[in-house]
């Protein structure tokens, strides 16, 4: 058994810290940085302003597959009997071209917000076979409301009661929710989220910061990118 001795005897032990050990023994080697030699297209639509000329591109295929969903409305319109079944036509084509070149938009604005993500064009064309579905049925589901708000405020308009002014005013509130809504629709349609919550967060959006969706389209943008919401 070791005395009281023994012990002051015994030489002290140097303790060594990790940082130590890392300083002398690096897990990485460093290397010399690795320069790419750009061409000016790339350069230009790979980090010009944070891939402006891509959105660019991508607003005017978004603006072209629209444009032809109404040209491709209006000849079919001008073929049916009936006025109001030419509208329709028209509207139905219009959402058939114009909702998944939205959800095509918005997808490759997600992936330029989501730093896991890389940007690329592609996301574009999978934004819009992914989510062509869910952008039918939103784009359908807005326009219809928009008609709904539209008939209902010109009925109202149009009969002198004492209760008119009053739905009037309600009717321009529940449309002015209803836009502002819609502005946070499309970027979390693009994640990925059920009907409840995807409608839920858009209007809880809207009505959080309604100066800011109005006035600011950068923080609307911004705001929509977060899709998981927490009371």
């Amino acid at each position: 058994m070791a005395t009281g001795e023994d012990r002051e005897e015994a030489p002290e032990r140097e303790y060594e810290s990790v940082w130590e050990r890392l300083a002398a023994e690096p897990l990485l080697e460093r290397t010399e940085a690795i320069s790419l030699d750009r061409t000016f297209l790339k350069r230009l639509f790979g980090g010009f302003y944070e891939h402006l000329g891509s959105l660019i591109l991508i607003n005017l295929a978004v603006t072209a597959q629209v444009a032809v969903g109404v040209g491709v409305g209006f000849l079919a319109a001008t073929l049916m009997p009936v006025p109001w079944l030419g509208i329709l036509v028209l509207t139905v084509l219009v959402i058939l071209f114009a909702g998944p070149a939205f959800a095509g938009m918005f997808n490759y604005t997600r992936c330029m917000c989501d730093d896991d993500e890389r940007t690329s064009l592609g996301n574009y064309k999978l934004g819009m076979v992914t989510y062509a579905r869910k952008s039918w049925i939103l784009l359908t589901g807005q326009v219809l409301i928009a008609v709904v708000l539209a008939i209902n405020f010109r009925f109202y308009a149009a009969t002198h009661s004492t209760l008119s002014l009053p739905v009037m005013l309600v009717l321009l509130l529940l449309t002015l929710i209803w836009a502002m809504s819609g502005a946070y629709a499309w970027p979390l349609l693009v994640r990925g989220l059920e009907w409840k919550m995807l409608l839920r967060n858009a209007v809880f959006l809207a009505l959080a910061a309604p100066f800011s969706t109005i006035v600011d389209r950068k923080s609307t943008r911004l705001n929509s990118s977060h899709a998981n919401i927490s009371y």
